[in-house]
């Protein structure tokens, strides 16, 4: 089995299976899994027989060394066999494993070094309840909108799409591109938006543009796969307050009349701020994911 490194050409080739992603989990959608490869240093290994295929993902973790990704497969105690095989180690790692695929870990294998993964956790919405803002929950999201509506003569909603793409990438070479303070995830998030930007066609997301007065104060872009709305990217102007709430619920609105039900945002990369900013838009579930070290030896 050779891994080779991850690229941009290579999206087409494997976005059909990530869009089988079943466990509503933002590593494997197409957009996370490409914007951040070169942070984690992505290799695969896609293997097709007959009517089995299976993508194997190494990447080096932030603790050093390589780990492994849960394969994307359509039968995943062949492909677990088969990179047990395959591997010449005496032991592998996992990270960013999901909570519901650890049953099937444990049933087939010895599971040691079993760890609480909670800064890449997922935050999954109800579509509904994000697109509305209702009740007392939300009430301070509601004010920061209001403030943003009265602190400006007009706004507007657009999609995203060619015609404004030009101005969207403006606001963001100047507003975010120049921080110089920035550590190498800020940076790294950076690049992949802006390579987002650049390659429309690649990626094919779809999002929605915030002007106020006749400006772009924000932006917001995700994907569909099943009824779970992806979001990758919601980037808004620092000093006006409210536009990145309008964002969030501007977004989940944008797709009421399809048959999305959930909204993943992502994990909070650890991030306090942002944690608390997402947990006060009442995620419906957080997503729990686990790292954990399998020893060949220990095979039951």
């Amino acid at each position: 089995m050779i891994f080779k490194p991850l690229e941009l050409e290579d999206m087409d080739l494997l976005r059909p299976y990530l869009q089988k992603n079943e466990p509503k989990v933002c590593n494997y959608s197409s957009g996370t899994f490409f914007m951040w490869r070169k942070y984690h240093n992505t290799r695969f290994a896609l293997v097709t027989v007959e009517d089995f295929y299976a993508i194997f993902i190494k990447i080096t973790s932030e603790k050093g060394g390589d780990v492994f990704q849960l394969p994307i497969t359509n039968n995943m105690g062949r492909a677990l066999g088969l990179l047990f095989t395959e591997e010449k180690t005496e032991s592998l790692r996992f990270e960013m494993i999901p909570e519901a695929k650890l049953p099937l870990f444990r049933e087939n294998y010895s599971v040691s070094e079993l760890s609480d993964d909670r800064d890449n956790y997922d935050y999954l919405y109800n579509i509904e309840e994000l697109a509305e803002l209702r009740g007392k929950r939300f009430h301070g999201q509601r004010n920061q909108i209001s403030q943003f509506i009265r602190g400006c003569k007009s706004w507007e909603i657009t999609r995203f799409d060619d015609t404004n793409r030009t101005e969207g990438l403006r606001f963001f070479d100047e507003n975010y591109m120049p921080q110089v303070s920035f550590g190498i995830l800020e940076s790294s998030e950076n690049e992949a938006v802006r390579e987002v930007l650049t390659h429309p066609g690649i990626y094919r997301l779809s999002g929605i543009v915030l002007y106020r007065d006749g400006a772009v104060a924000g932006f917001a872009m995700g994907e569909k796969i099943g009824d779970t709305l992806f979001v990758h990217i919601e980037k808004s102007h620092r000093e006006i307050h409210g536009a990145y709430q309008l964002l969030v619920k501007s977004l989940a609105a944008s797709y009421m009349d399809t048959d999305v039900r959930f909204v993943n945002r992502e994990d909070d990369s650890a991030d306090e701020g942002l944690r608390r900013s997402k947990l006060s838009y009442h995620p419906i579930e957080l997503i729990k994911k686990y790292c954990f070290t399998i020893s060949k030896k220990s095979v039951k």
